[in-house]
């Protein structure tokens, strides 16, 4: 939930904490009604409706040796997927954005991918016939393992950075997931207490239990420059384009000052009334080529160009909670004639996920899907405005006159003037996931 007071004393933040945990503690599916309360709000909810918002994950329900033995339809084809361009139709996408449907059509449009199907997202005729028609593509894993697609999917950007150093400069750790389990392999092995090893924090020199969370999107942007979108990654950090292009409850911030250069910072509603969290990014493009060839195998089709979110704290060091590492990347293949696919890969390392709250937000696909779809709408409105495309014509259908140049509009740098003080800093952030973690084990956890 948002937070409006600007401070907190101990007391009343752990009297909130308790009830956060108490409200989730409802929300674990049992047999017939249950219900989840909030100050001034009652809601009831079946199982079977939770089941329905999503693909109800069980993975957590079994213990990681189990885990390590379970395939999907990912796992029988672990070959490198070969690099073409997807086959969409441009004139089509084009009809659809003249269309200029409203947010209600995208989202009835828009497809939930099941997570074991992610390897042939950009192969299947559907699926691309779905974003021709101005829908989005989307897809959520919350889980203890990975098949072999969703592993390399976190390796293919999770340690990509605008900093020169980011175990330095940001605090956050280099991942790989081959050497984490292999690890997890052998600490388990040695481990004789086996209700130790579920412990979320990295105790006694061993590794983080993580939960990993995935998301990844897709969808077309059209009408847009493309060249110029790219060469202006800063844009999105402004708060102009976060009001525009957020979807609707999310709480965007206005205290540009305490975030560092290039950074943003939104608060967004994941159950009304109950979670919600609070998250800073910092925008950079990625530059080398070499990173671009690695997202580019990974997705199977070209990459023109691509920019990293990578989560950022106020302090410094910064504070600790559960999320150890969280990286976000915009993926832009060029299409031609203003059309855009954008592909949205996300990687979250929780640590200490207690189940009933790893079973709840394996449930939120439908969510996803309809944050997405907004997204995606409100996106493609802003930047044709911001940024239209406009055909290059034959020079010879030019004139002196319109050969002249232009004067430009100036462009927003990406660094907004202090717009206001807030004296909140990371203590909010992941709030609920701390206070599980420390009423389950009796600590806190070690953070992003």
């Amino acid at each position: 939930m948002y937070r409006t007071k600007n401070s907190k004393n101990q007391n009343n933040n752990n009297s909130n904490k308790k009830k956060h945990h108490n409200l989730f503690h409802n929300l674990l599916p049992r047999r017939g009604n249950h219900k989840a309360r909030s100050n001034d709000t009652t809601t009831t909810t079946t199982t079977s409706e939770i089941v329905n918002q999503g693909t109800m994950t069980t993975e957590s329900e079994k213990s990681f040796t189990e885990r390590e033995s379970s395939t999907t339809l990912d796992d029988a084809n672990t070959e490198s997927l070969p690099i073409v361009s997807p086959e969409i139709s441009v004139e089509r996408a084009m009809e659809a954005a003249a269309a200029s449907e409203s947010l209600s059509a995208v989202k009835s449009k828009s497809r939930l991918i099941p997570p074991d199907q992610l390897r042939q997202v950009y192969t299947v005729p559907e699926n691309l016939r779905t974003m021709e028609d101005g829908g989005c593509l989307f897809s959520f894993v919350c889980n203890h393992k990975l098949t072999p697609y969703q592993a390399e999917m976190v390796d293919s950007f999770v340690n990509l950075s605008g900093f020169d150093d980011e175990e330095k400069e940001n605090f956050v750790p280099k991942f790989h997931y081959s050497e984490y389990m292999k690890q997890r392999r052998q600490e388990l092995e040695q481990e004789s207490d086996t209700a130790s090893s579920k412990s979320g924090g990295s105790k006694n020199g061993r590794l983080p239990n993580y939960t990993f969370l995935l998301a990844r999107c897709g969808y077309l942007l059209t009408g847009v420059d493309f060249a110029e979108m790219i060469a202006n990654p800063t844009l999105l950090t402004t708060l102009d384009y976060q009001r525009a292009c957020q979807p609707e409850g999310t709480k965007v911030w206005e205290d540009y000052d305490l975030m560092g250069p290039d950074n943003f910072r939104i608060t967004k509603p994941i159950i009304p009334y109950i979670y919600s969290f609070t998250i800073q990014f910092r925008v950079s493009r990625v530059k080398n080529p070499e990173d671009l060839q690695r997202l580019s195998k990974h997705l199977g089709i070209p990459v023109d160009g691509a920019i990293v979110l990578e989560r950022t704290k106020r302090s410094v060091p910064p504070k600790e909670d559960a999320t150890k590492k969280t990286k976000s990347v915009l993926v832009y293949t060029d299409l031609g004639q203003g059309v855009v696919l954008v592909t949205h890969l996300t990687v979250m390392l929780q640590c200490g996920l207690p189940e009933v709250v790893e079973r709840i937000i394996g449930t939120v696909g439908q969510w996803g899907l309809g944050e997405t779809a907004e997204t995606a709408w409100r996106t493609r409105t802003y930047l044709q405005k911001k940024m239209p495309f406009a055909p290059t014509e034959p020079a010879f259908f030019l004139d002196a006159a319109s050969e002249a140049p232009e004067e430009e509009e100036s462009k927003q740098s990406g660094q907004q003037q202090p717009r206001g003080q807030s004296d909140e800093d990371d203590y909010d952030d992941d709030d609920f996931f701390d206070a599980v973690d420390a009423d389950a084990h009796g600590n806190d956890v070690l953070v992003h």
